[in-house]
């Protein structure tokens, strides 16, 4: 049994302190302790900057703060009785890398290394871990940083009470697309279910949180849709919305398909979140409206995917825009297709599905 110490607080309103948290709690083989002399490791994640931190900023400098300089800059922050003992310093990037363009890659893990060194902390005693999996390397990464697609575990953590059982019924639902913080490729899946008349088909959602600010990224082909946003189809507010525990279980027991439309839809560092591992925790098919090679991660993690079934080829395109195009086609064929054929390709579908479930809350850690 090893011992961690971690300055973490169960409920947090830190998602990202919180999320680690529950992923460490999912480890039966570690124990938390405050005592420094008896931990083998010391965790610690970035924090969200608040309101404070992003004064002055617009829109374009907020999402370079976030997704570049302030996760990069929290060296700072590990407290120095930590770095003094020298214990190993675990320290968890939420979201770092999957937004940022290959060719500033390097100039953000040269920067990140200052940071360190600024912090007083040895490289040899700290582990950066990104939860994200880079299928087309470009940049080498150095040895103390490690790619993984954590969110895998920490779903786990934090999922309560999944169905153990598929539903053969016939469902009230197609499809569930859940969609709160507006993004182009998000807006184009949400748009094109809508204007071809399958909204009431699935649980499809589009609360468009940031939709208003951004009018240059709202094309006038999509201005039907905009304009009956929001669509909401839960009680929740944002705030309740977005914790990643929060599962209502009829999106996934009563709509035969799970509609994903990731967080990132660029980029060549997979960064897979609780939005694909959901309807894998709640046995629901899915197509994933992200970044090329999505799929290809999961099957490498040992999942099985549906490409017996539907055209899965989508996941192999470059260009992004086509992606999402494809993908966005195959979901309007699924919300066409009738109650009875659904429910015979659930039933064919059933293994691979319990296969991921098992998978999903079974599976083994990561060795970092």
């Amino acid at each position: 049994m090893k011992y961690f110490a971690a300055s973490i607080k169960m409920n947090s309103d830190n998602r990202a302190m919180t999320s680690l948290f529950y992923y460490l709690k999912t480890r039966e083989d570690l124990l938390h302790t405050n005592d420094l002399s008896k931990a083998s490791f010391y965790c610690y994640t970035a924090q969200w900057p608040n309101d404070k931190d992003k004064e002055g900023l617009n829109l374009t400098e907020v999402r370079k703060y976030i997704w570049h300089d302030f996760w990069i800059s929290q060296f700072a922050r590990i407290p120095k009785d930590v770095i003094e003992s020298g214990i190993p310093i675990f320290y968890f990037v939420p979201e770092i890398f999957a937004w940022i363009e290959a060719d500033k890659k390097m100039e953000t893990i040269e920067k990140m290394v200052v940071n360190i060194q600024n912090a007083g902390i040895d490289l040899s005693k700290i582990k950066i871990i990104l939860p994200v999996v880079n299928e087309s390397p470009q940049v080498s990464l150095p040895s103390f940083i490690y790619e993984y697609p954590l969110w895998n575990l920490i779903y786990r953590g934090q999922c309560e009470h999944p169905n153990r059982s598929v539903n053969y019924q016939e469902r009230s639902k197609k499809y569930t697309c859940l969609n709160r913080i507006h993004k182009r490729h998000r807006l184009h899946v949400a748009a094109t279910l809508y204007d071809n008349g399958l909204a009431d088909d699935g649980y499809l959602s589009y609360r468009g949180l940031y939709l208003l600010k951004r009018p240059d990224a709202n094309p006038p082909e999509y201005a039907d849709f905009i304009k009956a946003c929001p669509l909401v189809v839960d009680q929740f507010d944002d705030y309740e919305i977005d914790r990643h525990n929060v599962a209502i279980r009829k999106f996934y027991t009563d709509a035969y398909w799970n509609f994903v439309t990731e967080t990132a839809c660029t980029g060549d560092h997979v960064f897979l979140t609780e939005k694909t591992f959901k309807p894998i925790a709640w046995m629901q098919p899915f197509v994933i409206a992200g970044q090329r090679h999505s799929l290809r991660v999961l099957h490498n993690m040992g999942y099985k995917t549906f490409g017996n079934y539907i055209d899965e080829s989508y996941d192999d395109i470059e260009d992004d825009e086509e992606r999402i195009r494809c993908v966005t086609k195959i979901m309007l064929d699924l919300a066409r297709m009738s109650h009875s054929h659904h429910m015979a390709m659930t039933k064919a579908l059933t293994p691979i599905l319990k296969h991921n479930q098992n998978l999903f809350m079974h599976g083994p850690f990561p060795k970092f």
